[in-house]
């Protein structure tokens, strides 16, 4: 008999772009790999026999990203909370001081004024501006710094693993949010401009790419449309990032920011007309 849905077909199986490729083929027993299910569709074809369907109305989503998860082998990964860390709050009238190089280079480099400064938590440590990273509860987790006055490296960071910065766990502690519109971008001060221009549930990578690790951690926002707003220059990347996450989510789109461009950069109603 033929399949019906996903979960008729028997056998092992791998991803290739957006198809889902069975080894056994249900129509003609071939083991070679050479059937291919659309997972837009559910329609599916075997290039040995030229068998072909369409499973249901189309491929049963929940069943595939079921599948998906029991193929990765590593757990969700959690951070402690941590009790000090580097650092003084930034405060309104550090920006409206011409001796804090910290406000001067917040204002310059990314437009953000005392009050997003104050809002996300910023801090300075002598030539650095320090982000600390929650968790869902609000706890600090985890802290990077960013040098103001040219120091090398420009970044760095607490020891270990670093996890996703999610703006609104620094801003809201929403410990049992799910996010079901989700805005992927690069850093910590993409994530600020991005979350305080659109009010959307941003989340920084912290890099073009996505650690393995992170993957699960994505997944556990419970995201069903996400949106990739890498920087202008970040076009292969976004598509590898997408590949990646579109079978576990409705809909996945690509935001092509213009030339030169990042959100961290851009104007607050320019990224907010990107974004929306």
């Amino acid at each position: 008999m033929l399949p019906r849905k996903i979960d008729d077909f028997e056998g092992e199986w791998r991803l290739s772009g957006e198809q889902i490729n069975f080894k056994y083929c249900p129509a003609c027993g071939n083991q070679n790999f050479k059937v291919y299910v659309s997972q837009e569709t559910g329609a599916w074809i075997c290039f040995r026999c030229d068998a072909r369907g369409c499973v249901e109305t189309g491929v049963d989503l929940t069943a595939i990203r079921r599948r998906l998860m029991t193929r990765y082998k590593f757990e969700v990964e959690t951070w402690k909370p941590i009790e000090s860390w580097p650092g003084r709050a930034l405060e309104y009238s550090d920006f409206g001081e011409p001796m804090c190089m910290a406000s001067q280079f917040l204002s310059l480099k990314y437009g953000i004024d005392g009050g997003l400064a104050h809002i996300y938590g910023l801090l300075r440590d002598e030539n650095r501006v320090v982000i600390p990273y929650t968790d869902r509860f609000g706890d600090v987790i985890y802290y990077s710094g960013r040098a103001f006055d040219g120091a090398q490296p420009k970044y760095k960071h607490m020891e270990g693993k670093h996890p996703l910065y999610v703006p609104d766990w620094v801003t809201a502690h929403a410990p049992h949010a799910t996010f079901n519109d989700v805005v992927l971008v690069e850093g910590v001060f993409d994530a600020i401009k991005a979350h305080a221009a659109t009010g959307l549930h941003v989340v920084a990578l912290g890099g073009k790419s996505m650690a393995r690790y992170l993957l699960h951690n994505i997944l556990a926002l419970q995201p069903r449309n996400i949106k990739i707003a890498l920087d202008s220059d970040a076009t292969a990347a976004a598509i590898k990032l997408r590949n990646i996450l579109v079978p576990f989510v409705d809909t996945i789109q690509i935001i092509r920011l213009p030339d030169g461009q990042d959100p961290g950069n851009m104007e607050l109603e320019e990224l907010r007309e990107e974004l929306l």
